[in-house]
């Protein structure tokens, strides 16, 4: 029973969009984007912000109230890398100049990239009794075409990093579902133009919305009618997606959400909701994570105390 939730910090682009200004901006009427997607406002990186420095943000805030002694790996979760090699964990190690030798691991995902983490993190835990840190991070909104109408109000910029904590009585992984469905890689995709060079992300919304709703709410409904889970962490994809996962689950499972505050935060999706939760994270004895998304993927891991 390798681990505990010890300390959770994130970091938001500093700037603020809020419906009424982008309702503008397209010519909406007022009101369309909270009644169709939820979303009330994003946060956006400025020009001097990307995602390597909102990870060093959240990272210096994780550092600056825990003894990080004990941590021999970091992995970092982000679609949206400042370079393509190393990856982010490389600079965040030198970032931290931590006195051990620390083992760095980059993952090039989405939505379900934490619990994609969270499962390697157990893993080397167990073998090497020691801490890990997840820094999630990424910067949608620096390559969205702002005359892309149909996804430019889902994604906020944002990063979180966690501290888990080697205990001998705490989480460990009962079990995990994951997979990538086939010939969908196209749906949500961050694509390169051979011409211009220029590195853009395209949505496919009914595409994605239809994997979530037949092929990822099957899965989380067969978890939840097997296994006792006390709270469930699902990635805040929207409204539309939430309120199916709502109507599917037991009224005496809680499944809180932050998508009207947040938006989409993409790998920092989960972390964000375990912020949120924070005082009472470690007091549950059954928690199911469900990431989903970029792949298109989709991964579940069911903690057990």
């Amino acid at each position: 029973m390798p681990f505990n939730f010890r300390s959770i910090e994130t970091s938001l682009g500093s700037l603020v969009e809020e419906n009424e200004d982008l309702e503008k901006l397209m010519n909406w009427e007022q009101g369309k984007i909270k009644n169709k997607i939820g979303i009330e406002r994003r946060y956006l990186s400025n020009n001097e912000e990307n995602t390597e420095s909102l990870a060093k943000s959240s990272l210096s805030k994780l550092e600056a109230v825990n003894d990080l002694d004990n941590v021999e790996l970091i992995i970092s979760v982000t679609n949206t890398p400042n370079n393509l090699f190393p990856s982010l964990s490389h600079y965040l190690n030198s970032f931290l100049n931590l006195k051990k030798n620390v083992q760095c691991i980059g993952i090039n995902a989405g939505c379900s990239g934490f619990t994609d983490a969270l499962i390697i993190a157990e893993s080397f835990m167990i073998k090497n009794k020691c801490d890990v840190i997840i820094v999630t991070a990424d910067t949608y909104s620096k390559y969205i075409s702002p005359n892309n109408h149909s996804i430019r109000p889902l994604f906020s910029d944002g990063s979180a990093a966690i501290l888990l904590g080697y205990i001998d009585k705490g989480f460990f992984i009962d079990k995990s579902i994951a997979s990538s469905e086939p010939n969908t890689e196209e749906f949500l995709i961050g694509k390169k133009d051979t011409d211009t060079k220029k590195e853009e992300i395209l949505m496919d919304g009914p595409k994605v919305l239809l994997y979530a709703l037949n092929k990822v709410l099957p899965n989380i409904t067969h978890i939840l009618s097997e296994n006792k889970v006390d709270i469930m962490f699902a990635h805040q994809a929207g409204k539309i997606v939430l309120d199916g996962i709502i109507r599917k689950i037991s009224k005496e499972i809680y499944l809180p959400t932050n998508y009207d505050r947040f938006g989409n935060l993409v790998s920092s999706s989960i972390p964000f909701l375990l912020k949120d939760n924070f005082d009472k994270l470690n007091s549950f004895n059954n928690i199911l994570l469900s990431g989903f998304g970029v792949g298109l993927s989709q991964s579940h891991v069911l903690l057990k105390r």
